[in-house]
C-alpha cells in the first residue's frame, strides 16, 4: 500500500519513495521535503511581506507547508514575528485563513505546517 506521509525538514531523503521496515512488513511512502525561506538580512517589514507572500504562494501550490530561516542569535524580531499571532493575523488582511501549525524545536527556524 502506498501512503502519502509529511516528515519534518530533518528526513534526509528527497523528493521521491522512501522504503521503510516495520517491525515484520515494510510499506514505501512519499517523502517531500519543505521548501525553506531564508529570511536572513530582510529588514522586519520585508520579512513580513515576504513570509506572507510566500505562505500564500506555497499554500496555494498544494504544498504542505514551508520553512523560515531566520537566525537566533542576531536579533529576534523576525522570529518573533513568525512565531505570533501577528502572521495569522496579516494572512487573514491578505485573504488567507489557512490554519497552521508550528514546529519551533529549532532556535534558529521555523516550520509552517499547512492542517
Amino acid at each position: 500500500t502506498m501512503k502519502a506521509l509529511n516528515f519534518p525538514q530533518w528526513a534526509s531523503a528527497q523528493h521521491g519513495w522512501l522504503h521503510l521496515t516495520k517491525c515484520s512488513h515494510s510499506e514505501f511512502v512519499e517523502v517531500k521535503l519543505l521548501r525553506e525561506i531564508n529570511l536572513h538580512g530582510h529588514t522586519l517589514f520585508a520579512a513580513k511581506t515576504a513570509a506572507v507572500e510566500q505562505i500564500g504562494n506555497f499554500y496555494n501550490m498544494g504544498e504542505n507547508g514551508i520553512v523560515f530561516i531566520h537566525g537566533h542569535n542576531g536579533g529576534t524580531a523576525i522570529r518573533n514575528y513568525i512565531r505570533s499571532s501577528a502572521l495569522a493575523i496579516d494572512l487573514a488582511k491578505d485573504g488567507l485563513n489557512i490554519i497552521m501549525r508550528l514546529d519551533t524545536s529549532k532556535p534558529g527556524s521555523t516550520v509552517v505546517h499547512f492542517t
